[in-house]
This record gives C-alpha cells, structure tokens and sequence, in this order.
C-alpha cells in the first residue's frame, strides 16, 4: 500500500503538468506558446493594419478600415490584427504628457469592431517619439533621453486604460528598431534592451496580464556616416531577452528583398527551383561563348568551381548594338560528371514567348528585349545590355558548358554574345522554398532554446511582385506553409496599402479592389486550421 501512495505522489507533478492552461480572460504565455484568454494555446494569424500610420493628424487618416475589415479578417481565416500606431495621435510635440482623447476614440472604436468578429489586437508602437525606425531615421530615439521617456510614459498611459481588455493580445513596444552602433554588439542591442524593459516595467505597474511583444534589433547605424549596417550584424546577433514572466519575442522578414521590394529594386521573378544565396559577390569574372565553325552555333569552353566563384549564370550579352539588333536562341547548359557522363540541365528555347529572367542590367538604361518568332531579341542598346537568365550552382568535380545560336542585324562595331557570369556566395539554397525553411527555423531554434513564443511580426510583399506572374503569391505561400506547419504566430503585412497592400491602392476611399490570389489562398491556407 505505502508503495502504491509514493507512486501516486511521485506521479502528481506530471499529472499537473498535462492540465490545460487555466483560463484568465488574457491572452498570455506559457513556455512557447501563446495561450488564449479561454485557456487553449492559440497559434495567432494576423493581418497588419496600417491606418495611415505615418500621418501625424488622426484628421488626416484616410479611409483604411471600417467595420466590414474586422468581418472580411474572419471570413479569410485571421483571428488577429496587428494594429499600428502612431505616438502623435496621443500627444503633441508640443505638449507632451498631456495625452489626446482623439487617440484613444480611434482605437476604442476599432476594438469595439474587432470584438464583434472575435479579432485580437496587438498594439504596436510604429512610430515612436524619435522617429520612424525602419530606414535609419529615427536616432533621436536613442540619443535624446527625453523621447525615451516620452515612450515610456506613454505605454504606461495605454496600458492603465486597456489593463482590463480581453480583445487586446499585447503590446509592441517599438517597431524595427535601429539603434547606435557602440563598442560592442552587447552595448549596441544593449540599448534597445534596456528601453524595451523600462516601458516594460512601466505597463506592469498597471497591467500585469497581457502580453509584451519584444521585437529584436532590426539594424545598426553608424551614427557618423549616418549608414544602416544592414549586412554586418548577423540576426543572432540581434535577439535579446527581457525580465518578465509574459513576453512574445518578435522578427520580420522580407527575404529574398529583390522579390518582396520590387519598387526599391529592379523587377525579380521568385522561382521555386532557382538558387538563392548569401552572396559575397554577385560578380566575379565571366567566360563567352565561341562561334563555331562560322555558323550560327556558339559554345563556352569547360568551366568549373573555384576558390573563387561558385555560382554561374546563362547570360545574353549585347554591346553598342545601337539600331541593329540580336536574336538568341536554344540556349542550353550542360553538365559533365566526373565519370565522363553529361546531361542537360536547363533549355531554353523561347518558343513559349514568355521570358523567365532574374535580372536585367544597361550601363546607361538603353535597350529593348521581345520574345517573338521562338526567340529572345535585344536590340537599341547604346553600352552594355545583360539579361541574366538563371543561375545554378557549380557541383564540386562537374565540369560545364553552355551554348546557343545567335543571329541577327549587328551593326559595325556592336557585338553579341552569349556567357556564363560568375558569382560568389556562401550558404546556397537549391529554391526559394529551402531558403525561406531555412531563415525561418533559426526564428523557431531561438524559441525553442530559450522556451519563449516568437511571432513573425510581418513578413508580407509588395504590389509589383504579384504581377506579370513574378510570383509574389508562391512567396506568400511557402512563407504560410512554414508557418502553419510549424505552429509559427504571423502577421501579414499589410492590410491596406499603397505599396504592400492586400488592398495595394492609397486610403482616400474605401472598399477598393483587393488581391483576390491572396485572398484565395489565405482562405485555403488559413481557414483549415480552425
């Protein structure tokens, strides 16, 4: 009997530890998860509202959202919004810590809405006193004591009035932070670290029970060349962990950002079968293709990997070609194994007239490209025309080629050829798919090793990539796919938008006409998992 009693005792913490969460009527955190005010562990599906946010006026924010947005969130599949703000519609420069009713009316009236279609809301600070943090302008953040304490203050005012709001999931202190480059890295994200906990401590002097969204550095600047260091700080670098029992940890991502910023960028295509990479550098040498035999045939020489490029593109080359013009054709790389054997790789004839390329570059923006009569002509350049078509990797111990034909009206002393262009990168990823696993699962490695929730607080793409088929929609779908498989909260950013809308048009009038693939895959993608 004794041994029977010791077995139950024994057997009591790990019955305990199987109970459901109790319900607090919050949102909160238990270990890595978030846990609905019922007390279920809920996986949150956010949609990022704007509201106008970079307008200083609430008398100035257009028409971004009404009652139906809530409704439509539901209908998609979404049980949350992130909710942008802007620390001007609660206070004027002015007059600061002297707090405007007009703020807190446009949030009530939004919470309202939002607890009719059972929506959470998480609040996020987009626009801090300081500045806008996103493109490095927003120093005064980090170098003026008294914005900071402004924001402090701040939170601390929202937080009393909504301590005792269900709808609300949390608070998100600060959006992509930028902050000072220091001596050290610890010194550098040191800063955001200590000005994410003294707001912190400050909305748990009224609000102990929801939820702190702490996002991690987003960039470091060199305070005297006033440069974003985008590239020299790695993300693991950049995470941070707060003192508080009920924090979200946060992150964005936008990558590949050639795709997902077409406007900033030159027009990129996502290919679920094409090479992404960290790249060292995108160019290194190249090596033309010969005519052979006087025809129309041309043909590079053996290349292979190297010290110091690993990386190669078919590329069509034209130089000074003026009002003359080349057409290419049957352009294939082949790969030749070390045993002797050889296979084809990628063909491309054009016959389809539709032209998948991942780059296209002019010295001085002249230059025409057609795809008709099974052929991909370029003509009217004036200096250098490149259009890269693909690129692949170099296998240890493969050697390659590449051929095609050229033809066409070359006038005297313009020139056309076809190339392998050579690049450099480390950490290659055979599709986009791969590379996105890969980014992601370091975002789901940080919460697993230190027993925190993380949200993919936006990851979203802008109006341009869902055109002309450059496939903005696959990314938005390999992106949910890695989120919902793996129980990974999101917010899609955004909802209404001139340039990363769901509905991408400005927000003088509303409803507009919204991205239907979008909607159709949210909807499949999102409404299955309720």
């Amino acid at each position: 009997m004794l041994k029977k009693i010791l077995a139950l005792l024994a057997a009591i913490p790990l019955l305990i530890s199987k109970l459901p969460e109790t319900a607090t009527g919050y949102y909160h955190t238990a270990g890595s998860s978030i846990i609905s005010p019922t007390g279920e562990p809920v996986v949150l599906y956010s949609m990022g509202f704007g509201n106008d946010v970079w307008e200083g006026s609430l008398d100035k924010v257009g028409l971004h959202h009404n009652e139906d947005s809530f409704k439509e969130m539901a209908e998609l599949g979404f049980n949350s919004v992130r909710f942008l703000l802007n620390y001007r519609w609660f206070e004027d420069d002015s007059a600061p810590y002297t707090y405007k009713q007009e703020g807190f009316d446009f949030l009530d009236q939004s919470i309202a809405w939002a607890k009719k279609y059972g929506i959470g809301l998480v609040l996020n600070m987009h626009y801090p006193q300081g500045g806008y943090q996103s493109q490095g302008k927003g120093t005064a953040l980090w170098t003026d004591a008294e914005n900071q304490k402004r924001l402090v203050s701040l939170w601390g005012e929202i937080a009393r009035r909504y301590a005792n709001e269900p709808c609300i999931i949390g608070y998100g202190i600060v959006n992509e932070p930028v902050v000072p480059e220091k001596n050290t890295v610890e010194e550098t994200v040191g800063q955001c670290r200590s000005l994410v906990q003294r707001c912190t401590d400050e909305i748990r002097r009224y609000d102990d029970d929801h939820i702190i969204f702490a996002e991690r550095v987003a960039g470091v600047q060199n305070v005297s060349t006033g440069e974003t260091l985008w590239g020299e700080y790695t993300a693991d670098m950049l995470w941070y962990l707060i003192d508080d029992h009920n924090v979200v940890y946060e992150t964005h991502f936008y990558e590949p950002m050639a795709l997902t910023h077409q406007t900033a960028q030159n027009t990129a295509e996502y290919q679920t079968e094409d090479i992404y990479a960290d790249y060292l550098s995108y160019w290194v040498d190249c090596i033309s293709a010969k005519q052979v035999g006087g025809s129309q045939y041309y043909e590079t020489d053996y290349f292979q990997r190297t010290e110091e490029y690993n990386l190669f593109s078919p590329a069509l080359h034209t130089w000074k070609i003026g009002s003359g013009s080349a057409s290419f054709d049957n352009i294939t790389v082949t790969e030749y194994s070390p045993d002797g054997s050889s296979r084809v790789i990628w063909h491309e004839d054009f016959s389809d007239g539709d032209l998948d390329i991942i780059g296209e570059w002019s010295s001085d923006g002249s230059g025409k490209i057609r795809t008709d009569g099974g052929c991909c002509t370029l003509s009217g350049s004036n200096d250098d025309h490149v259009l890269t078509l693909r690129r692949f990797e170099l296998k240890e111990g493969c050697r390659y080629k590449i051929s095609g034909c050229i033809s066409g009206d070359i006038t005297q002393g313009g020139a056309a050829d076809i190339r392998a262009d050579f690049a450099l990168a480390e950490n290659i990823f055979s599709s986009g798919r791969e590379l996105i696993n890969n980014r992601l699962s370091a975002v789901i490695e940080f919460g697993r090793k230190n027993n925190v929730p993380v949200f993919l607080g936006e990851f979203g793409s802008d109006a341009e990539s869902f055109k002309e088929n450059r496939g903005g929609e696959r990314w938005v779908e390999d992106v949910l796919d890695f989120c919902v498989e793996n129980g990974l909260s999101f917010s899609y950013h955004a909802y209404h938008e001139p340039m990363f809308g769901f509905y991408p048009e400005d927000t003088s009038s509303f409803p507009q006409e919204r991205n239907e693939a979008l909607a159709k895959l949210f909807m499949e993608k999102l409404q299955r998992e309720h």
